[in-house]
């Protein structure tokens, strides 16, 4: 199982579908995952979504899709936008894969009819919010899904998930520490190979692309905001070589550890 206190519960409402608007917000929102879809659309400003580690950038216009039972979190920016929470059963229970980012000018639509709406008190606003929000759902399952697993391959599917995801929070919670492949298996009961095998099939990436991607992320941040060295940096995100930290680090983000300390100034 997931851990509980990463877990989101999302209460159940008459409704099944949650909409949500936040108005010139920071983008920012702690690490958490949860069976529903989430779907968020900036309407102004820009923010940065982190993903399974995937780092993606979005503006305003954007709209992008967490699929069920994907680890994410707000990383920075400031944006006005709605979000979306799409329950499993509003999909007919099949685990649905929706594009990342999406750029439609159907969905900005439907986004600008949610937003006259649901500043509103009354019921009959509210009911057209959600009318428009179930609308812009329909026209995403129509129009951006990737694929769709029927009940019995979508349950092997979460499954799978489920086991990721909890070498993922291990990797998440113990980045500045030395984690192996082989500490990762066993803490989710499989064989190496196995677990190597079946992360890079789920996750797209090997699992120690994902953990020094974590690392190098958490590095960007220190060399934005604080006054440590690189060195420091480095052996803080769990790198024991600075050299091998600085190589890393150019290879996800094209540039080097001092680069980003100079956009700091």
């Amino acid at each position: 199982m997931n851990e509980l206190h990463l877990y989101e519960q999302i209460p159940k409402g008459p409704l099944l579908m949650r909409v949500r608007q936040f108005e010139n917000k920071d983008y920012r929102f702690f690490l958490h995952w949860h069976e529903h879809t989430e779907i968020h659309i900036l309407l102004q400003g820009e923010g940065t979504l982190l993903c399974n580690n995937e780092r993606i950038p979005l503006a305003s216009g954007d709209c992008a899709v967490i699929n069920g039972n994907e680890l994410h979190q707000g990383g920075s920016g400031k944006a006005t936008y709605l979000c979306l929470l799409v329950p499993p059963a509003l999909l007919g229970n099949r685990y649905t894969v929706f594009e990342r980012v999406i750029r439609d000018e159907t969905v900005k639509r439907f986004a600008q009819d949610i937003l006259q709406a649901v500043g509103q008190a009354n019921a009959c606003d509210m009911l057209k919010a959600h009318g428009s929000a179930y609308l812009l759902v329909a026209h995403l399952l129509e129009n951006h899904t990737v694929y769709a697993l029927d009940e019995s391959l979508a349950s092997k599917h979460l499954k799978k998930l489920e086991r990721i995801n909890n070498a993922v929070l291990l990797m998440n919670q113990n980045y500045k520490n030395s984690i192996s492949t082989a500490d990762l298996a066993s803490a989710v009961y499989l064989s190496e190979g196995y677990f190597c095998s079946l992360f890079k099939e789920v996750m797209g990436k090997s699992a120690m692309d994902y953990l020094n991607g974590l690392r190098v992320e958490r590095a960007e941040q220190l060399l934005k905001a604080s006054d440590m060295s690189v060195s420091e940096i480095a052996f803080c995100c769990g790198f024991s070589d600075a050299n091998y930290f600085s190589r890393t680090y150019k290879r996800f983000l094209h540039k080097t550890p001092s680069q980003t300390r100079l956009e700091k100034n």
